[in-house]
């Protein structure tokens, strides 16, 4: 599934990293790696094609179904779902989750798979 993908981001395929779920979205980093979402984690595949896990994604993320991702300069990584944004900050070597919401949605429940704010 990834050669169409790799081959168009000019990256040659010289070996092949069995990932922990669908491939969802992927971007390519300034210095060659190529981070992964997948429906589980968050990973990324360095230019000589090591492998890094990053994070595992919340179950909350998991069943909204991440569908993008985009990382700045500053290291953040934001994963775009259903309902939500999910950035992924570096703080101590680790990433924290960051839930951006509405302002008009601080609360919410999930109900049959769906997001539902509360008042």
């Amino acid at each position: 599934m990834f050669l169409p993908i790799l081959t168009s981001m000019n990256v040659s395929l010289e070996r092949a990293t069995p990932l922990d779920g669908e491939p969802c979205a992927y971007e390519k980093q300034s210095d060659g790696s190529v981070l992964v979402l997948t429906t589980i984690s968050v990973s990324r595949i360095t230019k000589s094609g090591d492998w890094e896990w990053l994070v595992v994604l919340p179950m909350l993320a998991r069943d909204q179904g991440p569908d993008s991702i985009a990382a700045t300069a500053d290291g953040n990584i934001y994963i775009g779902m259903r309902m939500f944004v999910l950035r992924l900050r570096k703080h101590s070597g680790k990433l924290i989750e960051d839930w951006l919401l509405p302002n008009a949605c601080r609360n919410f429940a999930l109900h049959d798979y769906q997001c539902v704010c509360k008042p």
